[in-house]
């Protein structure tokens, strides 16, 4: 995942940028949902306090009269606004994704993409259905019989991921809504009243391992969740020390809610005309046609001057090819591991070139500037 690079001493690593989209809508998926899933992989695998949580009393009050009323509401709905903000100095990237969403106890669930990057669920209570617009493609099963049992499923996990696992509308469904807010916490505190799009709301602060959760929850008699975020800045500086003049923000709006008056037509599911379904999304079945076949010819303009043709290095090296973002995250991670790979194997005719799409060259090197802080040769 590179591109007009900025190495440490890695001489067969080469930039290359293309206007032209070469970066499959797959490739782009992926690397949406993996940004997320490296954010809150870093907070579930920071030990619990077993002694509980701290909740203050303001706090407390406020999070058993939302539980109390989230588990009397027999169906609702809501459209949640998902955003993900990567800055730095010369870069700013951001990631969205907007849903309407319905649900019905037992296990009716509609997860409708309406932007950006993810999936669609739905449920109708009989029957799963999952679609992969990234992919045009649907799998369909038996749904299962509640949502203890649906939100486990690889489908909700993936939606949940997508959306940097504050879908919250897992947690609001459980018969322990209280319990379930206050899962993997340190301590509760009230933070205020505050005003939201002309709304009352009480402000919480949920601590966490590595970070702080912030949630906004309607006053009044209907506490919906309206807001939260979450600043990601720290558990990134401590995962790679290189990227301390990053800040990373995720923030979830929860708005036009609804409850009761949702008819079953909300869960019925069609599948667009262009897409195909297939028995199993995340089995082998789905791989790339092209794996294990001879790699298509590629031809690219390498920033700093020249070509890339693919065919020049056949029966000479093996080539890897780095598809890369400034706004993913997980390519500030693993990009000085695969440049250090690589290089360690280039006697063997190991090289890598880091391909970037649609992004101007002087973002491309305030970008290295902050993984790269060694001077470094320049292809």
């Amino acid at each position: 995942m590179l591109c007009c690079l900025r190495l440490y001493a890695l001489s067969n690593v080469r930039g290359v940028n293309i206007k032209e989209p070469v970066m499959s809508r797959t490739a782009y998926y992926a690397c949406t949902i993996a940004i997320l899933v490296f954010w809150t992989s870093a907070v579930h695998s920071a030990a619990h306090d077993e002694s509980g949580p701290q909740v203050d009393k303001r706090a407390e009050t406020v999070l058993r009269d939302t539980a109390g009323f989230y588990q009397k509401l027999k169906k609702f709905g809501l459209n949640l606004s998902f955003s993900a903000m990567v800055q730095a100095p010369g870069v700013r990237r951001e990631m969205w994704a907007n849903y309407d969403i319905k649900v019905a106890r037992p296990n009716k669930v509609a997860f409708l993409l309406e932007d950006g990057a993810g999936p669609t669920l739905v449920s109708d209570g009989s029957t799963l259905s999952l679609y992969l617009p990234s992919i045009q493609k649907f799998s369909q099963r038996e749904a299962p019989a509640d949502f203890a049992s649906l939100f486990s499923q690889d489908e909700a996990v993936m939606v949940n991921k997508g959306i940097g696992n504050m879908l919250l509308v897992d947690s609001l469904l459980k018969k322990n809504v209280y319990g379930a807010l206050l899962d993997g916490v340190s301590e509760v505190k009230y933070s205020g009243e505050e005003m939201l799009d002309d709304q009352k709301t009480h402000h919480l602060s949920f601590e966490q391992p590595g970070m702080t959760t912030e949630l906004w929850i309607q006053a009044g008699t209907e506490p919906w969740v309206r807001k939260a975020s979450v600043d990601m800045s720290r558990p990134l500086a401590e995962a790679l020390p290189q990227s301390k003049d990053m800040k990373m923000t995720v923030t979830v709006k929860y708005d036009e809610w609804q409850k009761n008056n949702i008819t079953d037509e909300a869960f019925a599911f069609s599948a667009p005309a262009h897409a195909r379904k297939v028995t199993d999304l995340f089995s082998d079945d789905n791989q790339s046609p092209l794996i294990g076949k001879p790699a298509p010819q590629m031809k690219l303009d390498l920033l700093k001057g020249g070509k890339l043709n693919l065919d020049d290095h056949k029966g000479k090296h093996v080539v890897v090819l780095e598809f890369w973002a400034s706004w993913c995250a997980p390519c500030i991670v693993s990009l000085p591991i695969i440049s250090e790979v690589t290089q360690r194997f280039e006697k063997q005719g190991v090289v890598l070139y880091a391909i970037n799409q649609n992004e101007e060259p002087e973002v491309v090197d305030a970008f290295f500037c902050l993984l790269y802080t060694s001077p470094s040769p320049r292809d």
